[in-house]
């Protein structure tokens, strides 16, 4: 009889368990309050030059659901983005050519998802990750085409005292280096930068730094992708400025 108590009181405990962490890893994401001024950047020119223009987009994101097997769930969360562009001419005393800076701040916030069993179907969104990229209708010249993304969180203690740099030319100006690792591609004129797990995200900045032909006048077009949403974009014109 005793043995069987022991049985029991293994199961029960075992149970309790289960249910336990089902209702802290399968637990609802929770929505994020949204970015003070979304169209506010975080990082500041740390070069001489001229602001030649600007824009800025805004899209949502779908995360693929995270499946526990042994514990019967899926969770998934969705959420927001918004991403503006800065393009600067660059003071130079190159008579062959002129350099452009541009720089990209994206705020990701969560502001939905769902917890279900694993065995219920979801009639959800296209998920997957999030395409920006920023391309120059001008050539680049001498292997002057770099790109840079960095993971963003909210600065504590001594990092708020200490400017951080970022990119060829910025510097980070309310935020400081997070967690996390971006990859920045380039391919002919474009750059782009592949953004997934965007749950864990708070703002990410992205730089790209290019040298063109002396009187050049590039246009650049921003852009921000996803598989829910498809392609939005909009232009730059250096001659704005």
């Amino acid at each position: 009889m005793r043995r069987v108590l022991v049985v029991v009181a293994v199961l029960i405990v075992a149970a309790a368990g289960w249910f336990a962490a089902r209702a802290v890893v399968g637990a609802v994401p929770e929505a994020e309050a949204p970015p003070m001024d979304p169209e506010l950047g975080v990082a500041r020119a740390g070069f001489d030059g001229e602001r030649v223009g600007g824009g800025c987009l805004a899209g949502s994101w779908y995360e693929p659901p995270v499946r526990y097997a042994i514990l019967d769930v899926q969770v998934a969360a969705s959420g927001a983005v918004h991403a503006c562009v800065e393009v600067y001419r660059v003071d130079d005393l190159d008579p062959s050519a002129d350099y452009y800076e541009a720089a990209v701040t994206a705020y990701w916030t969560t502001t939905d998802g769902w917890s279900l069993p694993m065995r219920v179907a979801v009639d959800a969104p296209a998920a997957g990750p999030t395409t920006l990229s920023l391309s120059s209708s001008e050539p680049h010249l001498s292997n002057v085409f770099l790109a840079d993304a960095t993971v963003l969180a909210p600065c504590t203690g001594e990092e708020e005292l200490q400017p951080q740099p970022i990119g060829r030319g910025w510097v980070l100006d309310s935020w400081c280096n997070g967690d996390g690792a971006l990859e920045s591609r380039e391919d002919g004129e474009t750059a782009t930068w592949v953004v997934g797990g965007q749950p864990a995200l708070d703002a990410t900045v992205h730089t790209l730094a290019i040298k063109v032909a002396e009187g050049s006048r590039p246009l650049f077009t921003f852009a921000l992708e996803s598989p829910a949403e498809g392609r939005s974009e909009v232009e730059v014109a250096a001659a704005e400025g």
